[in-house]
């Protein structure tokens, strides 16, 4: 930020120099996977919600608006005609994010919240305050959110609170997956059960549209469209894992590998060649012997394939047919002298 603002600053002639935040690194954000809801909960959630939230979490989960976007849409961007929503401004200024008015498409199940806001909307804009005023960053959609998926059962779990061991200065609290009735052990009250809400922001109903429509096949150029991103790169980091069979096809072919595996990890390793594994018998295989007995060449077990050691064997017994017809102590006396 400090860098933008003087680069800025820069460009307007109000400072001179080199930027002195240039030189540093900017710091890492550990990505995390995008929150979303399963098919199952959208309808759950939408039916826990007040009747003036219930059509605009619709619109967002439906078309993947934003939040300054909903709260800037007015009568005449809805064309339920051609079931096409235009996205022009957002919150008061007359621009998106993008910097561009972009066609949003309708989907069917939206048309009916769509259609019940613009009969009860009275002024220009779409999803008004009570006051009829355009909703500012300080509207707290996103808490009322989580208290309705809190009472639609959408949790992570649920704490067993013991009220009168706290009241005591002892608390006791037990987490759980369920909300079934449950005592406390130390004063055998009933535990009151508080829902842990699932960590979820308004800005995930705009994940839980791109993870709807590729569930149910759609291509990932679609969805960049309608998400209405300015690089198909973007949808493709960050919603590549949710489509169906995603890198399924390679990973399978892991299992082909299994009887290799099992030679690998399980079987002893049995040598290829003959010859090199090991030494084949013949006439001198019993000199040899005798020669590794004598100290010519150390026994090295399981080693006996490697080339420089063969070559000392062949030496040994190229030397004792040599001296045939002498006695046994004059061939290995030779042998020895060659070898050294």
């Amino acid at each position: 930020m400090v860098r933008t603002a003087f680069n800025r600053a820069r460009r307007a002639d109000l400072v001179h120099g080199q930027n002195p935040a240039s030189d540093t690194k900017p710091r890492k954000v550990p990505k995390r996977a995008p929150a979303f809801l399963e098919p199952h909960e959208v309808p759950r959630l939408l039916a826990e919600l007040s009747g003036e939230d219930r059509p605009l979490v619709a619109t967002a989960l439906y078309a993947g608006l934003r939040k300054g976007e909903l709260f800037g849409l007015q009568k005449r961007d809805v064309d339920l005609k051609r079931r096409l929503l235009t996205v022009r401004r957002s919150y008061g200024n007359e621009t998106t994010k993008g910097a561009r008015e972009e066609a949003v498409p309708i989907a069917t199940a939206l048309v009916p919240y769509l259609e019940a806001t613009l009969e009860a909307s009275k002024g220009s804009l779409l999803f008004p305050r009570a006051d009829g005023e355009m909703r500012t960053e300080a509207d707290k959609l996103g808490k009322r959110l989580r208290t309705a998926l809190s009472r639609s059962g959408i949790v992570e779990g649920y704490l067993h609170l013991c009220r009168r061991c706290k009241r005591r200065g002892t608390p006791h609290e037990e987490k759980h997956a369920d909300c079934e009735r449950r005592h406390c052990p130390k004063c055998k009250m009933l535990l009151w059960a508080r829902a842990l809400p699932r960590r979820f922001r308004l800005h995930d109903t705009r994940h839980t549209t791109a993870t709807l429509l590729l569930a149910a096949g759609v291509d990932l150029y679609a969805v960049a469209r309608i998400l209405r991103h300015s690089d198909p790169k973007i949808t493709f980091e960050t919603y590549a894992h949710l489509v169906p069979g995603y890198l399924h096809a390679q990973i399978d072919r892991l299992p082909k590998l299994e009887t290799f595996a099992a030679l690998v990890l399980q079987a002893p390793p049995d040598p290829v060649d003959a010859a090199r594994g090991q030494l084949q018998e013949g006439p001198d295989s019993r000199v040899v012997r005798m020669a590794r007995l004598a100290g010519v060449e150390p026994a090295a077990r399981g080693f006996e394939g490697r080339c420089s050691i063969q070559l000392s064997y062949r030496r040994v017994a190229c030397l004792c047919r040599r001296s045939r017809g002498a006695s046994s102590g004059t061939v290995l006396l030779d042998a020895q002298r060659g070898a050294i």
